[in-house]
């Protein structure tokens, strides 16, 4: 995520990259929907317990940015990290199960546009 971008900026950038990542690696969604694997090792846990709160702080970070310059609803930033990361997840589960028969990225900018409709003033 460039710092120089808005937060609208950012946080597009954020769920392009997740969704263009995966549309060119499909072979990845099985690992992000692979958490049982995870909890049998501990050094695997606190690796994906690590991407985890890294990912969240960065959507975080975003959103407290837009809160201080007035360009979002005031909201719970925690909360809405986890509404964003859920969007993403869900999606990317539905174009999992729906075998890749359409554009995730396309998918995701429908995604962005209906989140600025719902949180950027």
């Amino acid at each position: 995520v460039n710092k120089k971008d808005s937060p609208l900026e950012k946080l597009n950038e954020f769920i392009k990259f997740h969704f263009s990542f995966l549309e060119k690696n499909k072979q990845m969604t099985s690992v992000i929907f692979a958490e049982e694997i995870f909890t049998q090792s501990n050094i695997l846990k606190e690796k994906l317990l690590k991407i985890l709160k890294h990912r969240k702080m960065l959507i975080v970070d975003i959103i407290e940015s837009a809160k201080s310059d007035n360009k979002i609803k005031e909201v719970d930033s925690t909360e809405l990290s986890k509404i964003i990361i859920g969007t993403i997840r869900m999606s990317v589960l539905e174009w999992k199960l729906g075998n890749f028969s359409y554009s995730l990225i396309e998918s995701g900018n429908k995604i962005i546009k209906n989140l600025e409709k719902l949180i950027f003033n």
